[in-house]
Order: C-alpha cells, then sequence, then structure tokens
C-alpha cells in the first residue's frame, strides 16, 4: 500500500506536477518529450533537487517487464510545515503508480466519440502556470464528473468563453478550407505532449496548421474534429451538439502516423 505523509505539500497545496506515460513492451512512449515538460514545470513552479537523468532510469528500470500498461509519475515539493512558503525544501517527493491500460472500445478510435460541453465551470486564468500539468485540477475533476454520464469527452472554456481543452485531452479542428487548428492556450490549459506530436506530424505531412482562439461555434462549424492525449491517442469525434462529423483522410492519416506513440 502507497504511504504519503501526511504533510506532503502536494497533498496540502497541490504543490507539484505529474505525468501520464503510456507504456508498451517495457518502453515509456514519448518519455523524453514528458520528461522535458516535467523539468520546464519544475523550473517555473522552482522545485529544487529533481535529478531526471536518475528519474529516467528509475522508470525505464520499473516498467521494463510491461506489455501494456499506464505509468503515472507524481513529483511534489515534498513535505514541509504548516504554512504556504517553500523556502528551503530541496528534496522532491517522487511517487510512481503502473496501472493497466484503459480497455476503451475500438469504436472510439474508428468511428469517434461524442463530445459535450462543460456548462458547470470554467479554468481560470493563470498565465504563469498555463501550458503545466500542476497536481491542481479540480476544474478537471468537476468538468470530468459533469460530462461523465452523458459523453465520452467535454470541452471546457474559459472565462472569456474560448474553448480551451477537453476535461482530459486537447482538442483540434479540421476546417472546411482543410486547416488544422487548436486552441491557443495562453491563459489557462495545458500542452499535452500528444497535442505536440501533432502538431510537429502536420508540419511534417505539409498540413496547414495553427493555433488559434476557438469558440463553440468553431467546433460546430468544423469538418472534422478529433481529440488527443497520450493515453488514448487520437479520437475522432463523431457528434457535438447535434452536429455530426466526417472523419476526413487527414485525420485517419495523422492515426496511422501516431501509432508508434500510442498503447
Amino acid at each position: 500500500m502507497l504511504s504519503i505523509p501526511v504533510d506532503d505539500r502536494g497533498l496540502a497545496y497541490g504543490d507539484g506536477l505529474w505525468e501520464t506515460i503510456a507504456v508498451k513492451d517495457g518502453i515509456l512512449l514519448l518519455l523524453d518529450e514528458h520528461l522535458a515538460r516535467l523539468e520546464l514545470g519544475s523550473q517555473i513552479l522552482r522545485i529544487r533537487g529533481l535529478d531526471l537523468m536518475a528519474l529516467k532510469q528509475e522508470l525505464e528500470e520499473y516498467c521494463k517487464d510491461t506489455e501494456r500498461g499506464v505509468l503515472k509519475l507524481i513529483v511534489t515539493r515534498g513535505s514541509s510545515q504548516r504554512g504556504y512558503n517553500p523556502a528551503g525544501l530541496t528534496t522532491p517527493r517522487i511517487i510512481i503508480q503502473l496501472h493497466p491500460a484503459p480497455d476503451y472500445p475500438r469504436s472510439y478510435y474508428e468511428q469517434g466519440i461524442t463530445l459535450g460541453l462543460v456548462a458547470g465551470i470554467r479554468l481560470a486564468y493563470q498565465p504563469y502556470l498555463t501550458g503545466l500539468k500542476h497536481l491542481n485540477r479540480l476544474e478537471q475533476v468537476l468538468g470530468r464528473a459533469e460530462c461523465e454520464a452523458h459523453w465520452q469527452e467535454g470541452l471546457m472554456m474559459d472565462h472569456q468563453h474560448y474553448v480551451i481543452e477537453g476535461t482530459m485531452s486537447n482538442v483540434f479542428i479540421y476546417t472546411q478550407e482543410q486547416v488544422l487548428i487548436t486552441p491557443y492556450l495562453s491563459g489557462s490549459g495545458i500542452e499535452g505532449i500528444m497535442r505536440g506530436q501533432v502538431l510537429k506530424l502536420a508540419q511534417q505531412l505539409g498540413i496547414e496548421c495553427r493555433t488559434d482562439l476557438l469558440r463553440v461555434q468553431d467546433i460546430l462549424s468544423a469538418r472534422s474534429v478529433f481529440v488527443t492525449n497520450s493515453v488514448i491517442g487520437l479520437w475522432p469525434v463523431r457528434e457535438f451538439k447535434q452536429q455530426s462529423y466526417v472523419i476526413a483522410d487527414t485525420i485517419h492519416t495523422l492515426q496511422q502516423q501516431l501509432k508508434p506513440y500510442c498503447l
């Protein structure tokens, strides 16, 4: 049984970072990209004492016999006395959990999912933390609870009603003009590892692609829509607010190109 001290700052304040990494045939997929985001996050949060080289070796050893699974890595600032001040803390706590790979229906990949709109909560504006996968995830918890009974994924907006991301994913639209667009993340949202892979692949394949401000109407008027994360890979969207979508050939091409990085 995993035991965490009650004075851990991740528990007390959400003071830390996390990564979810797909594992296939003993290989942690896109591990370097995950560790690069973790390093950036630790620099921004000023979490000191994290040895990424040693951590990489530990993770690879931990997963070497795993055929198919999902590793959750949590790094907190460690333990401290009561109070917000993190001064002097140089011993982060590393928590590693290995879970079975989720058994999602093949139809999610092949025919697509139903997407909804989270109405009960907005993502807070905080440019300093934008892009990071920090431990403060109450917005996503509440968003996920709202959409769970109705859709496979739900879109979340910010206070200006711009679409930012899904509750557990990044979102892309493929326009009628054959342009791939994902929300511009300036004040909220996570820069997903799979999002980064799609942007890189689009450039390599000669697909016009950009980040931009998106509203719900942009989602409704798109030719195709899909969502991504490091565990699901790429799920096309079949329906959103009674609007049906085709799965463009470009989306199938991206799915094929992403296969080496997906479970």
